[in-house]
């Protein structure tokens, strides 16, 4: 009995440390990605200077980071399993941001609203539609919403 206790208890713990690397890879990702847009980011005729650019576009990304960790967690605290079932059908190839598009779209956001509150172009919220739609293995004619909301 006492075996099987520490079995289990060790099973959770291995679960745990799997899910905090797979947080950390997102989050290196997540800024890999950030440093492959800043270049597309900065504006060469701005006022403002480079670093200064630079800075901006850092504290914007820092923000939104802070927003998506505390809706992220009122939306594990109602739904927990969502991002692991989400991961689990892309093999583990979604990205932090690919996970924040999927919250958004889960909650019934359109692709004009969640560009606004990512302060981004809503062509690029298609483009990771798309993106997102391959990794997860849908075909062209598959709705991602209805997808997102029969996993959710």
């Amino acid at each position: 009995m006492q075996l099987q206790t520490e079995q289990v208890l060790l099973k959770e713990r291995q679960e745990r440390l799997e899910r905090e690397v797979l947080a950390s890879n997102l989050q290196i990702e997540e800024k890999n990605e950030l440093l492959e847009l800043i270049p597309e980011k900065i504006n060469i005729e701005s006022h403002l200077s480079l670093d200064e650019q630079i800075k901006r576009i850092v504290n914007q990304q820092k923000r939104m980071d802070k927003e998506f960790e505390e809706h992220k967690t009122d939306f594990f605290d109602t739904n927990p399993a969502f991002f692991e079932r989400l991961q689990e059908k892309a093999n583990q190839t979604l990205t932090r941001l690919d996970l924040k598009y999927c919250s958004y779209m889960l909650m019934g956001l359109t692709n004009k609203e969640v560009s606004i509150r990512l302060g981004i172009e809503p062509k690029s919220v298609r483009m990771s539609r798309y993106r997102i739609k391959q990794k997860l293995g849908l075909g062209k004619e598959e709705d991602l919403n209805l997808f997102l909301q029969q996993l959710g």
